[in-house]
């Protein structure tokens, strides 16, 4: 099976059919790059994001979103961050496009979640205290949506971070 086919498998468990569907319509369209980008961050976040996603549940969207954009700033440059993260934001727009929310739009999300100051607020999110029950859902998936052979471990630094 191919990796991405078993990132595909695993997010099938995690979403609604609608919403899978809507992934793979999105994914058409994207960049090699970054649908593997996409899929990973899916796969990393989505016992955390399935809930919002599967019940179009804006409230839970944005707090889920907060603590991944933290997660991310923690184990990235604050350029990888921003990208990975805007890889989410474009997929989430594409879902609103499709009326997956529709009480809210790309400008009010992007602004509840302070989207355009991302670089400059870097360190900030960085230091985010991520409750051990939400870390602990990004790392429970981390390993079963890859292959561990291709997953190296993480530092004793970075993982010190996320064991607060």
């Amino acid at each position: 099976m191919r990796y991405s086919e078993q990132k595909y498998k695993y997010l099938e468990t995690y979403l609604d059919k609608d919403v899978y569907q809507l992934l793979l319509t999105y994914n058409t369209s994207a960049t090699k790059n970054g649908t593997a980008t996409l899929l990973r961050v899916l796969c990393v976040t989505g016992k955390l994001l399935h809930q919002p996603l599967n019940n179009g549940d804006t409230d839970n969207l944005i707090v889920a979103l907060t603590y991944i954009r933290a997660y991310l700033c923690k184990k990235n440059s604050a350029g990888n961050a921003k990208k990975i993260f805007t890889k989410l934001i474009m997929f989430l727009k594409f879902t609103m496009e499709n009326g997956l929310f529709p009480e809210l739009t790309f400008e009010s999300l992007t602004k509840s979640i302070d989207y355009k100051s991302f670089k400059q607020n870097f360190e900030s999110y960085k230091s985010a205290l991520i409750p051990k029950e939400i870390v602990s859902q990004f790392t429970d998936t981390l390993y079963l949506c890859t292959e561990e052979s291709k997953l190296p471990k993480p530092s004793i630094e970075i993982d010190k971070k996320l064991k607060l």
